[in-house]
């Protein structure tokens, strides 16, 4: 039992972005996302998923053109939650990764996402590059237009122009419920000032998200929400509270539905999409959470089984007819 009121770690996922200037009309980006588990011990088909970094993959794009294009995207994954085994059909979280070159050539417009999603959304894809190209792109196109609107003489190759950091940290809290902690800082800087210098901060953005929710239904119990933006001359700016923009939303649950009513509520300003991203980060956060307490979900405290996993069709790995599915259908059968 824990301390009343006592937050105990469960689970750490870090996203980063930077974009580089690269030859004239165009810049390189480089996405990442890790996620570290702080406990728990949870059986998948083939393995036992200790803590540690269970996920870490890395996207790497150059995008060009006055209306910026992705021209090229290479994949990366270096820590992956399946190998190829004789429990995963000789399948692997990396198998579907190629799918993503359908993005090759699409311009950085409001079709990019919904050409993200249908080509590597749920089954067809991986759910954490899904979410890391998905950043990437929001996080180029928001660089890209503050690029535009700067002064001073053109970058150098490799001058790392901009950098988005988003981390989202989860707790166990007595009483079956979980909080989420989601921290967002967008950097952009000036042109032609010493990197060691803070006169080359051109403007930060930070976005702070707070979500006390139920473990089991996901219920919001709790959401607040505080931002800031700040410049070289304008240090000591303080955080605003923004908590009344999603007040409304408590009460509904954290999965099915709330990223869509998200979208639709911030989505239309460009200047909402430090807030829109931050917030659409507490779903996938939660998911990489529960993991780490999937035990709770079992009668009588029983250990978890290989049973247990993603929802179906929810990636690649577990989709229908796959072999991780098939496992877990065998597994959850009743003997007869």
């Amino acid at each position: 039992m824990l301390p009343p009121g006592q937050r105990e770690p469960i689970h750490t996922r870090m996203l980063t972005v930077e974009l580089q200037a690269d030859e004239p009309a165009a810049a390189l980006a480089r996405g990442q996302v890790i996620d570290l588990r702080k406990r728990g011990l949870v059986p998948v088909p083939g393995s036992l998923q200790l803590p540690g970094v269970i996920h870490h993959m890395a996207l790497r794009a150059r995008i060009e053109g006055d209306a910026p294009a992705l021209t090229r995207l290479d994949v990366e994954q270096r820590a992956v939650a399946f190998e190829p085994s004789a429990s995963t059909g000789g399948e692997s979280c990396r198998d579907p990764a190629p799918a993503l070159q359908a993005l090759v050539g699409r311009p950085l417009d409001g079709d990019f996402l919904p050409a993200l999603s249908a080509c590597f959304g749920g089954p067809r894809g991986c759910t954490h590059l899904l979410t890391l190209a998905r950043l990437l792109a929001t996080a180029a196109r928001r660089a890209l237009a503050l690029e535009a609107d700067l002064a001073g003489p053109p970058r150098e190759p490799g001058d790392r122009f901009f950098r988005r950091s988003l981390t989202v940290d989860g707790f166990e809290l007595p009483g079956r419920e979980m909080e989420l902690v989601v921290q967002l800082c967008d950097v952009h800087l000036v042109r032609g000032v010493p990197a060691a210098s803070l006169d080359r901060l051109a403007l930060q953005t930070e976005v702070r998200a707070f979500v006390r929710l139920d473990f089991a239904t996901t219920g919001v119990r709790e959401l607040r929400l505080e931002e800031r933006s700040r410049t070289r001359a304008g240090l000591d700016a303080g955080f605003a509270d923004r908590s009344e923009l999603v007040r409304d939303l408590v009460g509904r649950p954290l999965l099915g539905g709330l990223g869509a009513a998200l979208v639709q509520r911030f989505g239309a300003r460009p200047d909402d999409a430090p807030r829109l991203d931050a917030l659409l980060a507490l779903a996938p956060g939660y998911v990489q959470c529960v993991a780490a307490v999937s035990d709770l979900f079992l009668p009588g405290g029983a250990a978890p089984s290989a049973s247990l996993g993603a929802g179906l069709d929810s990636c690649f790995m577990w989709r229908s007819g796959g072999a991780l599915q098939t496992r877990r259908a065998t597994a959850s059968a009743p003997e007869r």
